[in-house]
């Protein structure tokens, strides 16, 4: 019979031998390499030791572990028992989705968290979808409660896990679109949100149609633009049925199907999209806000397109009056109409004026973001390409190379927009070179 401290120790090694077992069960679902700890629990990471001095796995200076993907393979293929499968992807999906909403892409300080988790939360997917814990069920269907059941022997997670898998890959699948460039990537884990979200709410609910939406805007940046429409129609007539006609979010749909026949250069659909969208934003919100200025300014990109500049200059103004009334002189929304009319002016070949509203956007944009944005950058190559066409290439060359370092600092130098304005910043040296 063993004394109590035996006990103690035996207890101790059970529950250590069972950290090791959870903790090498849920890596081996995870990238291959970088693997954040913190993605692990407390005993887990104790654990980690153990499975790192039987060679199961390396730890690196900055904390992260790396596993073989032979090691991975045979774990998960052998020593995984079916019932633990969804309550392991249910665990990781939980954590990933905690950490993932640090990400912001509106801030480019929070990138180091999607690049941190983002292919991590791609594998969980990937092994969610292979295991059957995404299967198609509806609510009502399952359990009888109008949610999901566990199905037979625990195959489908459970409500919790559905939406946290479905968060999760949302917010990768932003970070794969917007920052990391990966569309292939970003649509992996927009179907695997949009599976998610029917499996735990069925067909006709807000989230599943933010799935299909955020599915379309994949598309439409591959210039699919035939399946982007398809996907913001489905979107769009979601959201009909649940929030009713007369709401703002089914004006935000407009215009993304006006986004989409713009991109098409159909700009007649477009601006009767576009039209669609500013009338229920005035019936909803009222003439002053944000919605309705940000219809007249579409608006006036797609006359821009059409070349009828009259019609788009009065529509940006229309614009910037009401956001000057909403938000005053020193916001972001007031800069973003300085740059369109500085870009309309631009169009027609007007210098100096473009100059002059550019710098105007500029300098709220430096007071509001500081100086390494994208936005920053994205004036500063406007202005750029002026003095390039007034033939004053060392002014065009600097402004080139301070978007590049921009670029290159939030994006990363393989980004295309960093690479755009490095071939920019090359194509105005040589002139400068060969104009000496």
């Amino acid at each position: 019979m063993l004394s109590r401290r035996g006990e103690a120790v035996a207890g101790q090694d059970k529950a250590a031998r069972g950290g090791r077992g959870q903790a090498l069960r849920k890596l081996v679902l995870l990238d291959t390499e970088a693997i954040p700890l913190d993605l692990l629990g407390a005993g887990e990471k104790k654990a980690v030791l153990l499975l790192e001095a039987h060679s199961l796995l390396t730890v690196d200076d900055t904390g992260c572990a790396a596993m073989h993907a032979v090691t991975q393979c045979v774990v998960r293929d052998w020593l995984t028992p079916r019932a633990q499968r969804p309550v392991l992807v249910a665990a990781l999906a939980a954590v990933l989705a905690s950490k993932l909403p640090k990400f912001r892409y509106q801030k480019p300080a929070t990138f180091f968290t999607g690049r941190r988790y983002a292919r991590h939360a791609g594998a969980v997917a990937a092994w969610a979808r292979e295991w059957g814990v995404l299967l198609m069920a509806r609510p009502g269907l399952a359990d009888g409660s109008g949610g999901v059941g566990t199905g037979q022997g625990g195959g489908r997670a459970d409500r919790d896990g559905l939406d946290n898998i479905m968060f999760m890959c949302q917010q990768a699948g932003i970070f794969f679109y917007i920052v990391s460039v990966q569309p292939r990537e970003a649509l992996h884990m927009h179907e695997a949100a949009l599976d998610s979200a029917i499996a735990r709410h069925g067909d006709d609910h807000p989230n599943v149609a933010a799935c299909h939406g955020n599915i379309g805007n994949v598309y439409q940046a591959q210039g699919n633009y035939d399946e982007a429409l398809v996907q913001q129609q489905k979107c769009l007539e979601i959201t009909i049925r649940v929030l009713g006609c007369e709401h703002e979010q089914v004006a935000t749909l407009y215009y993304n199907i006006g986004c989409v026949y713009r991109m098409q250069g159909d700009y007649e659909n477009a601006l009767l999209q576009y039209q669609k969208s500013l009338e229920i934003s005035i019936r909803v919100l009222g003439c002053d806000s944000a919605e309705v200025a940000g219809s007249y300014n579409n608006i006036g990109n797609v006359y821009s397109k059409q070349n009828d500049y009259e019609k788009a200059l009065h529509q940006f103004q229309k614009s910037l009056e009401i956001k000057l009334r909403v938000y005053g002189q020193k916001h972001s929304f007031v800069a973003d109409s300085y740059h369109n009319i500085g870009s309309l002016s631009k169009s027609q070949g007007r210098g100096e004026e473009t100059l002059d509203q550019y710098t105007k956007a500029l300098e709220i944009k430096i007071r509001v973001y500081g100086q390494d944005y994208p936005s920053v950058a994205d004036t500063k190559h406007g202005m750029g390409q002026v003095y390039e066409e007034r033939n004053e290439m060392v002014m065009a060359r600097e402004l080139f190379l301070e978007c590049q370092r921009i670029f290159c600092k939030v994006y990363g130098p393989g980004h295309r927009q960093t690479v755009k304005t490095a071939n920019a910043a090359q194509r105005a040296s040589r002139c400068a070179e060969e104009s000496v």
